[in-house]
This record gives structure tokens, sequence and C-alpha cells, in this order.
């Protein structure tokens, strides 16, 4: 499915919770007062990448061309499960074949982007039990609490990712 919308720079959608959401003004989904239609899946060839940074909001663009091949964005926080999902599956990505994503929320509210391909669910190439060259996060203070902060890994996973989009042959 490819969409229908948006910017001179093709389409852009951004996913919240089970779905995606593009800017329609005859939209039938109303957030924040504007309309939108929704989409549980979306279907093309990855081709791009970006980090947009917006003071302390770090929001990962993936660009695709459809189906069609119309350029479309799909926006998420780097701060996500989207996020870390689908840059621990990237390396298992074949970039010369459309590829199927599925945004989706658990019970508990975790987030997850699957990454479908040749009819498959992609596995994650980086897991705790196999983290390959993944750095590991660092523990850090944060108000008096000792938390993870995985900055070092998106960074390198981010790097990771756009260089091999950039030297990627791609079939159109």
């Amino acid at each position: 499915m490819s969409f229908t919308n948006n910017t001179q720079e093709g389409k852009f959608a951004f996913i919240k919770g089970n779905e995606f959401y593009l800017r329609n003004d005859n939209g039938k989904t109303e957030l924040k007062g504007k309309k939108y239609d929704t989409f549980k899946n979306f279907t093309g060839y990855l081709e791009g990448i970006e980090r947009k940074i917006n003071g302390d909001i770090v929001n990962i663009h993936l660009k695709f061309k459809s189906e069609d091949l119309e350029p479309v964005t799909i926006s998420f926080s780097q701060k996500s499960g989207y996020w870390r999902s689908f840059s621990r599956t990237f390396k298992n990505i074949e970039l010369d074949q459309a590829i199927t994503i599925y945004p989706y929320v658990d019970e508990q509210g975790r987030t997850v982007l699957f990454v479908i391909q040749n009819g498959e669910t992609l596995k994650r190439f980086y897991t705790k039990e196999t983290p390959h060259d993944l750095p590991q996060p660092t523990t850090v203070m944060f108000e008096g609490k000792e938390m993870l902060d995985f900055a070092e890994q998106d960074d390198f996973l981010f790097t990771r990712i756009e260089s091999t989009l950039q030297g990627a042959k791609l079939p159109f």
C-alpha cells in the first residue's frame, strides 16, 4: 500500500500506536484538530535514513520508495521501541526487495516495528544474547536513579544503517 498526500519531497507519515498517520484534510481520523488517513502497514523499498533533532527530541525519518516508486517518509521517535526493533533488525533486510512494516503496541505499552520481507517476519540481528559488534549500553545516574543510556548504541546503529543505505544498489 502506498500513501496519498503530502510534502514536496513526497508523502510524509508518522507512527502513533498501531497505525501510520498521513495528513489529509478529508481524512476520517482527527488528532489535535487535524485530519488524517490511517494505515496498518506500509510496503516499499528502503532507500535512506535521516535523524531530525529539535531540542531534546530526536526523530528518525525512514525514506522509502513506495511500490509505485513514490517517495514516502515514515517518522518515529529515536527513543521508541519502533527504532529499537527496526535498527536491530535492519542488517537482515535485503535492500533490493520491498519490505512491509507494521507498528505494534503490546498490552504493557511497549512499541515494536515488525519488518516483513518475502512473507517472513525478519528476526533481529542484534540481540542481548548475540550482540555482535553492538556497543553495550552504559549506566548513568538520572534524577538519583541508575538508568541505562543507549546513546552510543543509537549512534552506532544509525551510522551503520546510513552508510549501508548510501552504498546500496537499489532496484530502481
